[in-house]
């Protein structure tokens, strides 16, 4: 009886799960915002090279906190748009044709701030 060779691969996947608040999301990103070349060039001429071993990993989570920037103009936009100070005043019809005075147009802000309703 002939034995079959078996080959055995293990391998140790973990995932780490940071919860930021937006304070904190933010400082990432200004850190980010340097640009990931830069960032890296500082970090290794002030720190030394400590993060060599992990430099493919600062790349890939400084580009995706680089997206939070977008996420930002979002959370800034509603909150102008659910300032009270800042509500239409209009007659804005709900999804059922039905008016409502003084509606907050969260959507219906332009860049400026005015509303477009």
């Amino acid at each position: 009886m002939e034995i079959e060779k078996v080959t055995v691969h293990t391998e140790v996947i973990s995932e780490i799960t940071i919860k930021l608040t937006e304070s904190e999301a933010r400082a990432i990103a200004c850190l980010a915002d340097y640009g990931v070349d830069e960032f890296i060039k500082v970090f290794k001429e002030k720190l030394g090279g400590r993060i060599t071993p992990y430099e493919k990993g600062l790349r890939t989570f400084l580009h995706y906190v680089s997206d939070l920037n977008m996420e930002f103009h979002k959370i800034d936009d509603a909150r102008k748009a659910l300032d009270p100070k800042r509500r239409c005043g209009k007659n804005v019809p709900d999804k059922n044709g039905l008016l409502q005075k003084n509606r907050i147009c969260v959507a219906l802000f332009g860049h400026d701030g005015e509303c477009l309703s």
